[in-house]
């Protein structure tokens, strides 16, 4: 079965809707991708991708157009390290700390199998013809399970390093591990011990392992090794098998059922050989992330790649690759570029650049030409200059595209790499900071660059803003905050009042008052140049990761972490959070506002998140949440739950309260009974009191007198609604009741004393006939109890001339 309906852009139509009360922070629908460490499939036609950032499963089918989160069940607990599929279709996956899980029914619920496993740091799964399984754990070797992971069992006798990266099982006869530092061992099922079996290998860190259909064994190292050796004696020999590989390690094999290798290098895209591993040839037209984590051959013969940025796909042997990761919106969003009032390009921490068409809604990738060797994907910063030249600072240098991210190419003149920050002021000239080389400077509209470092203390930028023709704030990593006033010629330390010295951002309004966001103590302001700072904004709990953003009507915003958007329209004295974006683990990292009055966050996982409403009186609540709409009032009070807020009242929200009544007042005829209301009307003495009119009672059977209502109940059996109601100039209140006006004897309630109520009693008794309503009807001889006696008691009434019902 093809999965060719997996493959679409990450393009839909998404409508802006709020939600309940004021939670009005949606989802968009991209940028798509994330880190995908492992991929399998069934042959249900499913396909499996891990999510990093939500700890749980992505599945696709060939009847699905997208990939859908299956996490039902899954603990989140660190990342997913392995997946894998046995021969009937049942998905096994495996966490950082949180042991192994288990799938029946093709992702959709998800149960943990621990019992027995005594390492829940599992790294890596196998699974043999037979149906068993075995777990590599960080430090406590390896499980191995008979009874589709119910039960698992410690086997290590041999083992010399409890530290399992990889996994593979060849058939029935062989299990082979890869070890932390000690190579490769064998495991046998005959002899229950392993074996070490490295000889020839130049390197004993092992990171994959991967068997052919001929059994042949291959292995790759860790940490920069480019080498894949080859055994074909069940490890007893290895062979160096590398012709045509490029350099860095190899993070990732699979094989089809040809034998045609795909091997995934963890910068530089993805390699194949068509001959057993002797010649290798580059294979990656298409994948515009280079960065990949895992490699899949589903039954089909179809190939998936996952990447830092998503999951690409290719049905033609590799020859050519498509981003397949619509549905996977945990992409790690670090920056805006607002073009117009269509065109926005954001920055991503894990899949490169995008761009929206739609204001900031759908999404497509644009990383042609942003080849380097953190494989494309991590784009620290972005900054556009006065001639609509895009830049992009990268782990590995600057990028410039001057057709709207269309296309990309370096910049090397004079700029390092590790860019970090960008910032440009009002005369076009451009700054750089970096991670561990200082700041960079411009003045030729980012073609060439020169270092302008001198009285920095610290070469590591994260945060940098401009103000007016000439003077650049710096935040840096362990020095607080540097400011030039001469263009960056030379810097001085401005920390005078500062806390915390590793500062994340910086933000400039209206060239005098400048807000330092710092990791962990909050955020600091000052009036003065930089001179002296004020806390003006303290963080719940440590490191969290502010960002700012002042839109064109001055009001600020910040993106503190996890603790949500908060919004200040004095300048920093006072600020509301804006409500808070559900965003699990995730933070706000990156917002800007588009043409449209749309706010945009960039989350640390979710993409992107909007904010749109109108708000005349600049509360932050939305017009058609806001009780009082044209009212600035925040905190929402209304007293009196009217749905008019206290502040455009003019009620002086005092409430009339009634004192609660039992549904039904039950009670017996011609005599006098009273409802009393309890009104605490604290407005206004002068209110009124009345009641519904109903015809079964009459004017003359109800009086009010003061607050008081009097109910004179009639000699004959009824059962009306009563509504009464207290108003006054400004509010109004009422309660209803049922009143049940009973008479004795009347055991049917047909208005009359017949022997009809004594054959109804009798019924009753007997019989299990309906009881009288109420019940204190039925009682004639007033003993308290209603049973035959009662009828007896009638019927001495109606044919003897006994004394009358008389009821409790």
């Amino acid at each position: 079965m093809k999965s060719m309906k997996c493959i679409t852009t990450c393009l839909a139509v998404l409508l802006l809707a709020s939600t309940a009360g004021s939670q009005i922070w949606i989802q968009g629908n991209g940028p798509c991708g994330f880190r995908v460490p492992a991929i399998t499939s069934n042959d249900a036609g499913y396909v499996f991708a891990a999510n990093i950032h939500t700890h749980g499963v992505y599945r696709c089918s060939g009847s699905e157009i997208n990939w859908q989160l299956h996490s039902n069940g899954i603990i989140a607990y660190q990342g997913i390290t392995s997946l894998v599929t046995n021969n009937d279709g049942d998905v096994f996956m495996s966490k950082w700390g949180g042991g192994i899980f288990r799938s029946i029914d093709n992702g959709e619920t998800w149960e943990s199998i621990i019992d027995g496993l005594t390492n829940y740091i599992v790294r890596s799964l196998a699974v043999n013809d037979s149906g068993i399984l075995f777990a590599g754990t960080e430090g406590g070797g390896v499980f191995r399970s008979a009874d589709n992971g119910e039960n698992w069992e410690q086997i290590n006798t041999g083992l010399t390093d409890l530290r399992i990266p990889a996994l593979i099982a060849k058939d029935n006869e062989f299990v082979f591990a890869g070890t932390q530092s000690d190579g490769v061992f064998r495991y046998s099922e005959a002899g229950n011990s392993w074996t070490p079996v490295s000889s020839g290998l130049s390197f004993l860190e092992i990171k994959t392992i991967g068997c052919n259909n001929i059994g042949d064994i291959f292995v790759t190292g860790s940490h920069g090794v480019n080498n894949i050796y080859r055994s074909s004696d069940n490890g007893d020999s290895w062979q160096l098998k590398n012709n045509g590989l490029s350099t860095g390690s190899v993070s990732s094999l699979a094989i089809d059922s040809n034998d045609n290798i795909f091997a995934g290098k963890s910068y530089n895209g993805i390699y194949y050989s068509s001959d057993n591993g002797e010649n290798w040839n580059k294979k990656d037209s298409g994948l515009t992330i280079l960065e990949v984590l895992s490699l899949h051959v589903d039954g089909s013969g179809d190939v998936f790649a996952g990447t830092a940025g998503g999951v690409f796909y290719s049905s033609d042997g590799g020859d050519s690759w498509q981003h397949s990761s619509e549905g996977m919106i945990n992409t790690e969003v670090s920056s805006f570029i607002i073009l117009d009032s269509a065109n926005i390009i954001a920055g991503t921490n894990s899949s490169g650049v995008f761009h929206s068409a739609d204001g900031g809604i759908n999404w497509e990738q644009r990383n042609n030409g942003l080849t380097n060797s953190s494989g494309n994907s991590i784009i620290r910063d972005m900054i556009l200059n006065d001639v609509g030249d895009l830049f992009a600072g990268t782990i590995d240098g600057l990028f410039i595209s001057t057709d709207t991210a269309k296309s990309w190419n370096q910049v090397y003149n004079g700029i390092a790499s590790r860019l970090a920050v960008l910032a440009m002021n009002d005369d076009g000239i451009m700054f750089a900071g970096c991670s561990g080389d200082g700041v960079f400077r411009s003045i030729d509209n980012g073609l060439n660059w020169v270092e302008v470092n001198n009285g920095l203390t610290d070469m590591t930028f994260e945060a940098m803003a401009t103000a007016g023709d000439s003077t650049v704030f710096a935040g840096s990593y362990y020095a607080g905050v540097f400011r030039s006033m001469d263009n960056g010629d030379s810097w001085i330390a401005v920390n005078n009042g500062l806390t915390d010295d590793n500062i994340k951002a910086i933000a400039v309004k209206e060239d005098t008052i400048i807000f330092a966001g710092c990791n962990r103590n909050g955020i600091f302001r000052s009036v003065n140049n930089g001179d002296s700072w004020e806390l003006i904004f303290e963080y719940s709990i440590d490191y969290e990761w502010p960002t700012f953003f002042i839109d064109d009507s001055g009001k600020i915003f910040i993106g503190v972490g996890t603790e949500g958007v908060f919004m200040s329209t004095d300048n920093g004295n006072s600020w509301s959070q804006i409500s808070n974006i559900s965003l699990r683990y995730n933070a706000v990292i990156a917002m800007a506002k588009n043409y449209n009055n749309i706010l945009l966050a960039g989350t640390d996982g979710q993409g992107v998140y909007y904010w749109q409403c109108d708000d005349d009186d600049n509360d932050i609540i939305c017009e058609y949440d806001d009780n009082c709409p044209f009212t600035y009032n925040p905190d929402q009070e209304d007293y009196d739950e009217d749905g008019v807020g206290d502040s455009c009242d003019a009620c002086n929200n005092f409430a009339i309260t009634l004192n609660p009544v039992e549904d039904t007042l039950t009670v017996k005829f011609d005599t006098t009974h009273w409802f009393f209301p309890t009104i605490s009307d604290q407005d206004d003495d002068l209110h009124t009191i009345t009641y519904t009119y109903n015809p079964h009672y009459g004017e003359d059977t109800i009086e009010i007198v003061g607050d008081t209502l009097y109910l004179y109940a009639p000699d004959t059996s009824i059962s009306v609604d009563v509504m009464v109601e207290v108003e006054d100039a400004c509010n109004l209140a009422s309660q209803s009741f049922t009143w049940i006006v009973y008479v004795c004897g009347d055991a049917n309630g047909d208005g009359a004393i017949n022997v009809g109520d004594a054959v109804y009693l009798i019924n009753y008794v007997f019989k299990g006939g309906p009881a009288s309503e109420p019940l204190e009807s039925g009682d004639a001889n007033c003993d308290e109890a209603v049973n035959v006696g009662d009828a007896v008691y009638l019927i001495n009434y109606v044919f003897k001339g006994g004394p009358s019902p008389c009821c409790p």
